[in-house]
């Protein structure tokens, strides 16, 4: 499966004592291992760090975030609170692009429109995915067998990383390679 991940975790402790009695927590270490699972069966790539507050109250509908590091990117996932008693569902809220997957669309469309061989380069090496909100884009690097640079821009349109690009001629501004 690619994009949201949904897993359930209980982990419910009495916290300080309060008005009413005490409060009542959720720590989030299975949260965070789950969310390392998740990266890894989701998108092919390791959690570098996970930020997640260390413990919640538990509380029906609660929400929070937790940020996971990959590669050169940070991946938002929302946590929210399913019942009382602490279970968590989680989703991604970025795409998770790899940086070859516009490569062969990209060549396509200068083989078959433009009639050129090129190269195409999207940060690969450093960047091993790109980490995007739906609607926002990243840049490619174009370049011909005569050394003509073009830009190519890549947005992502879904959770799911699906994208569409456009061909920016002689511009490769914002490009990483």
């Amino acid at each position: 499966m690619r994009g949201a991940s949904f897993f359930v975790v209980v982990a419910v402790a009495a916290g300080a004592c309060g008005v009413g009695g005490p409060a009542r927590v959720i720590g989030t270490e299975r949260l965070r291992a789950d969310l390392t699972d998740a990266v890894v069966e989701d998108y092919g790539v390791e959690a570098l760090d996970i930020r997640c507050p260390d413990e919640v109250e538990a509380a029906e509908g609660r929400s929070f975030t937790c940020d996971v590091s990959v590669n050169k990117g940070s991946l938002t996932y929302a946590v929210t609170q399913t019942d009382a008693d602490g279970s968590l569902s989680f989703s991604a809220t970025d795409a998770v692009v790899h940086a070859d997957a516009p490569l062969d669309p990209i060549v396509a469309h200068y083989n078959d429109q433009v009639g050129k061989n090129v190269d195409v380069f999207c940060g690969q090496g450093e960047i091993e995915v790109w980490v995007v909100a739906p609607g926002e884009s990243f840049v490619c690097r174009v370049v011909d067998r005569q050394g003509v640079t073009d830009g190519a821009v890549v947005t992502v349109t879904d959770l799911q990383g699906e994208f569409t690009f456009e061909i920016r001629p002689g511009d490769v501004s914002g490009a990483e390679y």
